[in-house]
C-alpha cells in the first residue's frame, strides 16, 4: 500500500469510527510517563513508577502496608502538582492516617459512593472527563460480577489511554475463588500487578510499634520491568493535622452524596 492509500485510509477509519483514536500509526503515540509512589525502593522495582493512562492493581489484605502505600503515592503526586481523586468503595478513608503519610487533605478530592456500581459509574465519569492525574479506586471486594468488572475495567482501560491518567486499584488478596470475584479480569486489563503483606514490624527503643514492614512483589509489569520484590519499612509518622483541611474533606464527602 502507497503511503497517501495508508493516510487516506487512516484518515477515513478517523472521521467514521471515533477520532484519532481509533486508528493511528503505532508510533505516533505519546511516552510513557510515570507516578512515582514516593518510595524510592518501589519506584526502582517499578522502572520508575506507576505508569499515566494505566491501570495498576496493588493486592493487599488487612494490616499490608496498603494503605500506607496508596496515601504515599497520593502525598508524592500532590507534591509534583498532580490533581488526586480518590474513590473511597468501602467508606474506610482515614483522614488523620492520610495527613501522616503527607496527604494534603485541601486538595484532594474524595469521593465516597453509596455502593459498588455507584463507585463504577463514578469512576468512568471522572476518568472521562480528563481532569486528573491520579485516580485511586479503594477498593474493590467480591461484590463486584465478574462481567461487570470486566466490560468496566475494558471501558476504562481506554478511557485512562485517553487522558493519560493513572489508575491504582486496590483489590483484596488473590485467593480462593479469585477468578469468580473477577481475578482474571484484572490480570488482563492491568499493566502493573502488586502484591503486599505484612513481613514483620517496626518499633522504637521503648519497644512500642511505630509502623510495619511490607514486602511488595511485581507480579505483572507491562512497562518493561523485571519482576521481583522489595521489603519497605512503613512508618507510622506523625502529621499535623489542619482542622480546615479536615472540615473542606467533610464537604467534599457531603457534595459527592
Amino acid at each position: 500500500m502507497q503511503v497517501e492509500q495508508r493516510e487516506e485510509l487512516i484518515r477515513y477509519v478517523q472521521s467514521r469510527w471515533g477520532g484519532p483514536n481509533a486508528l493511528r500509526l503505532a508510533g505516533s503515540g505519546s511516552p510513557l510517563t510515570m507516578l512515582p509512589t514516593g518510595l524510592e525502593a518501589l519506584d526502582d522495582l517499578l522502572g520508575g513508577g506507576l505508569p499515566a493512562g494505566r491501570i495498576s492493581t496493588l493486592r493487599a489484605g488487612h494490616s499490608s502496608g496498603a494503605t500506607t502505600i496508596t496515601h504515599t503515592l497520593v502525598a508524592a503526586s500532590q507534591r509534583r502538582e498532580y490533581v488526586v481523586v480518590y474513590v473511597d468503595a468501602e467508606r474506610s478513608f482515614d483522614p488523620a492516617s492520610a495527613v501522616r503519610s503527607g496527604v494534603d487533605l485541601t486538595r484532594l478530592t474524595l469521593v465516597q459512593p453509596n455502593d459498588a456500581l455507584e463507585g463504577l459509574a463514578i469512576a468512568t465519569t471522572l476518568a472521562r472527563c480528563k481532569g486528573f492525574d491520579l485516580v485511586v479506586f479503594d477498593r474493590l471486594g467480591a461484590s463486584y460480577e465478574p462481567h461487570m468488572l470486566s466490560t468496566w475495567l475494558s471501558c476504562m482501560a481506554t478511557l485512562l489511554h485517553g487522558a493519560n491518567t493513572a489508575m491504582l486499584l486496590v483489590a483484596g488478596p488473590a485467593g480462593h475463588g479469585d477468578a469468580y470475584h473477577g481475578g482474571q479480569a484484572l490480570a488482563h486489563y492491568s499493566s502493573v500487578i502488586l502484591a503486599a503483606r505484612r513481613s514483620g514490624w517496626l518499633r522504637d527503643g521503648s519497644n512500642r510499634v511505630t509502623g510495619i514492614r511490607a514486602t511488595v512483589r511485581s507480579i505483572k509489569n507491562k512497562t518493561g520491568a523485571l519482576p521481583g520484590e522489595v521489603e519497605l519499612a512503613l512508618h507510622t509518622g506523625r502529621g499535623v493535622f489542619s482542622t480546615e483541611g479536615m472540615e473542606r474533606l467533610r464537604e467534599r464527602c457531603r457534595s459527592s452524596r
